[in-house]
């Protein structure tokens, strides 16, 4: 992991612990995960957060060292140092920004996702439930990462307020939760989002000349057979970003009034003009 990466790590690692410190723990909101343990840990047993992250990290840690590379190794274990690190020193020279539970759960959790994307984007964590995640996205491939968090997440929050009986703090942490799952994917595959246009008209060509010259964007012609009007037809393709498709829409309109346009989101696009796999 070159310089770049690693200071994306302890930016990312910082944004999380200024969630904890200025939002989550002072409203006793567990996050969910390593840090929602630690954080009811540190509720009963008045021991520093930052130091039980560390502490319960390790069985995890070692748990990754065998689904994984020693680079993953030390860029976690930099990531878990690094939010332990943040958590203290920001406690001791932190206040919490309001007494709000509700404006807590939300601002808390878009800072937690924000930061936790930060660091999963170079490929690390900071432990925790980032690990166990990775590890289960990497045997099921077809899941979001931020879904596996919410779920292992929600698991501790429930168990959490099992413990201290606080029915009301787990809906907010349920909301805190949703919050930064939600940011996770969006800055984790909500960059590469698409929106996909099937284009069937009988004039094909020359949209598909059309959007070449107008919008840069390259389009694929594949042939179909109308059961509709018994006749061949030609489908042009054309993958553009979501801020491109009302643009699209125009010039095929302008083209042929009476073209049969198909609109669908795309997941993930990567190749020219989108992002690099």
């Amino acid at each position: 992991m070159n310089l770049k990466k690693y200071l994306y790590v302890l930016a990312g690692a910082a944004v999380m612990a200024l969630s904890l410190d200025v939002f989550l723990v002072p409203a006793r909101i567990a996050p969910g995960g390593v840090s929602g343990l630690a954080t009811v840990i540190s509720y009963f047993a008045n021991l520093p957060v930052g130091i039980m992250i560390f502490v319960i990290n390790i069985p995890i840690l070692i748990w990754g060292v065998f689904e994984f590379d020693i680079r993953f190794l030390v860029s976690s274990i930099v990531g878990t140092l690094a939010l332990s690190v943040f958590t203290e020193i920001f406690a001791l020279c932190l206040h919490p920004v309001t007494d709000n539970e509700m404006l807590s759960a939300i601002s808390g959790g878009v800072l937690m996702g924000f930061g936790m994307a930060m660091v999963l984007r170079t490929g690390s964590t900071t432990g925790g439930t980032d690990i166990v995640a990775k590890i289960l996205k990497k045997r099921l491939p077809y899941f979001s990462m931020g879904l596996f968090i919410l779920i292992i997440d929600a698991a501790v929050v429930v168990l959490s307020a099992a413990v201290s009986g606080k029915w009301e703090i787990m809906l907010y942490s349920g909301i805190s939760l949703y919050v930064s799952t939600k940011v996770i994917d969006g800055i984790l595959d909500g960059v590469n989002y698409g929106k996909m246009a099937l284009i069937i008209s009988d004039y094909a060509e020359d949209i598909s000349k059309i959007i070449s010259k107008k919008m840069h964007r390259g389009t694929t012609n594949l042939y179909g057979f109308s059961t509709f009007s018994g006749a061949d037809k030609r489908v042009v393709m054309c993958v553009v970003r979501r801020n491109e498709i009302v643009k699209l829409k125009e010039l095929v309109k302008n083209a042929d009034e009476k073209s049969f346009v198909i609109v669908a989101d795309v997941r993930e696009v990567l190749g020219n003009g989108f992002a690099q796999s």
